[in-house]
């Protein structure tokens, strides 16, 4: 990485921080999860929209949303949670709550080999239109997912036995984890939890508790229960990042 590129991480990484520590500075309650979620969503979309309209992914392209473990951190999952619940009928959120269930004790039983071989869709797919249904609330990892080939991932998904790496624009990947370890620094700093969890799991602890956005925002940890580690998870593989922003 450049000196130049350094310097816009760590300008990425401050600037998060410090939107998400104003969001915090003010009475917490259930709309604080939403401020944060759909403030960082709009900035990181002013940020990289030009580059994203070079990139191959397209409405009803879904390959990246086949097989592969989805993070979202609590404030995601409740933003998605709320929007649900403000648009949808009481029958519908069943439906949906039902499905999510399924879908997390599917993924629990798997192990992330066999939900990538098996190309389990995210819960959040519509596999009629191949879209996104929060596609406006979707995560900071999906929002930083892309491709410059759809050919290839086309190939990944249908050859899962063939591992071959997608091309994308690392220092777009690089620019949004700065965004993601602001926003996190944030939390930490005022002691709510910041932690990611697999979608599925997520969404489920914030369905099953009408309360949660509160009692995140009040300090508990309420997504307890959506921590799971897989039996064949990795470490993450070391990123550049926060040596960068360590100075290193």
């Amino acid at each position: 990485m450049t000196a130049q590129f350094d310097n816009t991480i760590r300008e990425l990484f401050a600037n998060e921080t410090a939107n998400a520590r104003s969001v915090l500075s003010q009475a917490r309650d259930r709309d604080t999860a939403v401020k944060l979620t759909f403030g960082a969503g709009q900035r990181a979309d002013r940020t990289f929209l030009p580059v994203f309209q070079s990139v191959a992914c397209k409405p009803g392209c879904a390959f990246c949303c086949r097989g592969v473990r989805v993070d979202a951190t609590a404030p995601e999952a409740l933003t998605i949670v709320r929007g649900f619940r403000e648009t949808m009928s009481k029958e519908h959120i069943a439906v949906i709550v039902d499905h999510v269930k399924r879908h997390a004790a599917l993924v629990r039983s798997m192990t992330l080999e066999e939900r990538y071989r098996a190309r389990v869709p995210c819960p959040m797919l519509d596999q009629t239109s191949d879209r996104c249904l929060v596609h406006d609330a979707r995560p900071m990892s999906c929002r930083v997912h892309h491709s410059l080939d759809a050919a290839d991932c086309e190939a990944a998904l249908l050859h899962p036995d063939e591992r071959r790496g997608i091309p994308r624009y690392p220092d777009v990947m690089s620019a949004h984890e700065a965004m993601i370890l602001g926003q996190r620094k944030a939390l930490a700093a005022e002691k709510l939890d910041f932690r990611s969890f697999e979608l599925s799991l997520a969404l489920e602890v914030a369905f099953e508790h009408e309360d949660a956005a509160e009692r995140w925002a009040n300090g508990e940890r309420v997504f307890d229960a959506a921590f799971f580690a897989w039996p064949d998870e990795e470490p993450a593989e070391e990123s550049e990042v926060p040596k960068i922003l360590l100075g290193e």
